[in-house]
């Protein structure tokens, strides 16, 4: 009878976070950046819609002269362009792709040098640029529905993952070690043999330390890296994007460490995750900001890997997490995850799903686990707590409906299952190390599933 009464408690609570003042609170405080009716025009700077001319200084100058100016729009008119190397944004610009607008990256990373500021999977360091980059900007924005076409070079980017596997010791190393960060230089140093050249890919378009951001309408593709990778930023609206990528780590859309985030009415077709909540990894992410108030709704999503997760990279912790009225159409691994291991720390709370149909998923429709690969062998367990999910249709998962798989001595806590509908699955439910663990109107196979007991079994 106490057992039911707690449970019941804890269901009522999380059943505040959802539509509740908090997710209201935090809609209100994401608005869109604006910009001055100024408008410049890269062929006016002597840019050229042809893929074999170089357009990048013709295009930097453009945003150059827009932001000293005050800001505006800098047009990419429609046709086929090509730069060699990064896009530098600035303060107040709007860069615009008007329809059948085509910017194609150059394949050589010596023009995406000198080395900027950013988080590699979870560390930060300084690396090859993203192929659109900002530091400490304000208002700033992508728009339009052109295309920014990465020009992946497939066979090379498979080569730099290998190695980069065998390299990324010494990133993490440094992160562990709390290293300086203007001495994590891990991409290529001209001129200085003593330099190692790591294989660390850059990211598609990453904004570190910015405010007030809007990406929108935009094509994406063939991206080497993660897509888009905002990081400790703020004030961030993403909608109407499309996203086709087919590379390994070609995440679509990874906030990491950032506050009040927006993404709405996307399309993502990926390998790997399609929208992966981070903050950091390991001991490098927990001094560091947690990624809070983060609002996903209306996106489709199709993912090789995670379709739509929180971690692996959480250390700094993730908090108001709302999620709804979103599609997955496909997933590898789970339909909604919450992943890290026992070298991460860091605490996920406050995550609120609903309305989500999954079509098919082959692992679990459910994921929560503490034992995700990449362990170093440390005893700082994550903490996992206070999540609802609810209003959900399933149609077929190959494993679990349910998957819940804390660690000895450390529980997952406080999660509430509600008006879930799972009609095929391989195995039904397993929780291990599970703390509190509620289901009201679940039904998996048509066999409701009125009370999930903990089953102390690592299967």
């Amino acid at each position: 009878m106490r057992k039911s009464i707690v449970l019941l408690v804890i269901s009522f609570f999380l059943s505040m976070i959802g539509k509740s003042q908090g997710y209201e609170h935090i809609l209100n405080q994401i608005i869109s950046p604006s910009f001055p009716e100024k408008t410049f025009v890269i062929t006016d700077y002597g840019a050229i819609a042809k893929f074999n001319f170089d357009s990048r200084k013709a295009i930097q100058t453009a945003i150059d002269e827009c932001s000293k100016s005050g800001g505006g729009k800098v047009i990419i008119p429609s046709g086929n362009f090509f730069t060699s190397g990064s896009i530098f944004l600035k303060n107040n610009v709007n860069l615009h792709l008007e329809e059948n607008a085509h910017i194609k990256f150059g394949r050589n990373y010596k023009n995406y040098l000198p080395n900027v500021k950013v988080r590699w999977a979870g560390t930060i360091c300084y690396n090859y640029s993203p192929l659109i980059y900002a530091y400490q900007q304000k208002n700033i924005a992508i728009t339009g529905k052109g295309t920014l076409d990465g020009n992946n070079p497939v066979l090379k980017s498979w080569l730099w993952a290998i190695l980069a596997i065998g390299e990324s010791s010494k990133i993490r190393e440094a992160g562990e070690n709390g290293t300086p960060h203007n001495e994590r230089i891990f991409g290529h140093v001209p001129g200085n043999k003593k330099h190692k050249k790591y294989h660390f890919r850059p990211t598609f378009i990453e904004f570190y330390e910015c405010e007030n951001i809007l990406l929108s309408d935009f094509l994406l593709t063939k991206t080497r890296f993660w897509s888009i990778h905002p990081v400790f930023s703020q004030n961030i609206t993403i909608r109407n994007i499309t996203i086709k990528n087919n590379i390994v780590n070609d995440d679509g859309i990874d906030p990491d460490g950032c506050k009040n985030v927006l993404i709405e009415n996307c399309t993502i077709k990926t390998i790997d995750d399609c929208i992966a909540v981070k903050s950091g990894r390991d001991r490098d992410g927990w001094d560091n900001k947690p990624c809070e108030n983060i609002i996903v709704r209306n996106c489709s999503l199709h993912s090789g890997g995670y379709p739509l997760c929180v971690g692996s990279d959480m250390s700094g912790g993730v908090k108001n997490f709302y999620m709804e009225n979103c599609k997955i159409n496909f997933g590898f691994h789970a339909g909604f995850s919450v992943k890290a291991n026992l070298d991460r720390g860091g605490t996920v709370e406050n995550i609120y799903i609903n309305g989500l149909t999954i079509k098919k998923v082959h692992k679990a429709a459910f994921d929560f686990r503490m034992n995700y690969p990449g362990y170093r062998g440390h005893n700082f367990p994550p903490k996992y707590k206070d999540i609802l999910i609810e209003n959900v249709n399933c149609e077929k998962v190959k494993g679990y409906g349910i998957r819940i798989r804390g660690v000895e001595n450390t529980t997952v806590d406080n999660i509430s299952f509600k008006n879930i509908t799972i009609n095929k699955v391989q195995k039904p439910v397993l929780i291990y190390q599970g703390k509190n663990i509620s289901a009201k109107n679940v039904k998996i196979e048509g066999v409701p599933v009125d009370k999930i007991i903990n089953t102390n079994t690592k299967n």
